[in-house]
């Protein structure tokens, strides 16, 4: 969805689940992405002209996403070869995707779970070093428990880093995203409260000033009885909208 006022910046609305395990964002025939865990076998077809977003799957916990890998249990994600695996598998993502438009989004519970390892990643990897990922920077899933007393000063130093990278595709803008909640050992280790109350708190605001029209925003459909249409009220009135 566009807004006339800002017509180069995109709103999409996480949709409920596909068949097969895949997630679309964005609505109608045309949506801004599909995503899919690791692992998932998505038909080419379902990502013609759209974005194929990535995600790894979380050990040992069920999720809407079907993030959920026991295999994972055998590899801490912090791990050198936890690490290599993923390499790997993104490798093979991009020879069965030819023509695919790549996408990752990274959660605290990956082998690639920060801003270091996203950038180690991306500056061999991304668009902008001629590679052909670009990123989807989802706060409330970066978050760990340890770091919830400093959420404010995380998403200042990320805004920094990550929402002025040139492969950032999207900013999820929500309180606890689903794969926020998936990535979680509970759901409420995520902190961040993006969306409370009925307002976007003001660090996210302060944290997305500036943000280049061209990313796109990815909102849930309705966060704490929030409606899409008011959420898009909200970030129209913050001028990212």
């Amino acid at each position: 969805m566009k807004n006339t006022a800002a017509p180069n910046r995109s709103v999409h609305p996480y949709q409920q689940p596909l068949a097969g395990g895949l997630v679309q964002i964005g609505v109608g025939e045309s949506p801004w992405g599909v995503v899919a865990p690791l692992g998932t076998a998505v038909d080419p077809a379902a990502c013609r002209g759209v974005n194929l977003i990535v995600c790894e799957p979380v050990s040992g916990r069920d999720s809407e996403l079907g993030l959920k890998d026991d295999d994972l249990d055998a590899v801490p994600r912090w791990l050198p070869s936890a690490r290599a695996e993923v390499d790997a598998a993104l490798l093979e993502i991009e020879s069965a995707y030819p023509g695919a438009k790549l996408v990752l989004w990274p959660h605290a519970a990956g082998a690639i779970s920060d801003a270091p390892s996203l950038r180690t990643f991306l500056r061999s990897r991304g668009v902008a070093a001629g590679g052909r990922w670009r990123f989807v920077y989802d706060a409330s899933a970066l978050l760990t428990p340890g770091m919830l007393g400093n959420a404010e000063d995380h998403l200042s130093r990320w805004s920094e880093v990550l929402l002025t990278h040139p492969d950032l595709a999207a900013v999820v803008v929500c309180e606890q995203s689903p794969m926020a909640v998936a990535a979680s050992e509970s759901v409420g280790m995520s902190g961040a409260a993006l969306i409370q109350g009925g307002a976007l708190t003001v660090p996210l605001l302060r944290s997305l000033g500036g943000l280049d029209p061209s990313v796109a925003l990815i909102v849930v459909g309705e966060q704490d009885g929030i409606g899409l249409g008011e959420q898009e009220r909200l970030l129209a009135a913050a001028g990212l909208w």
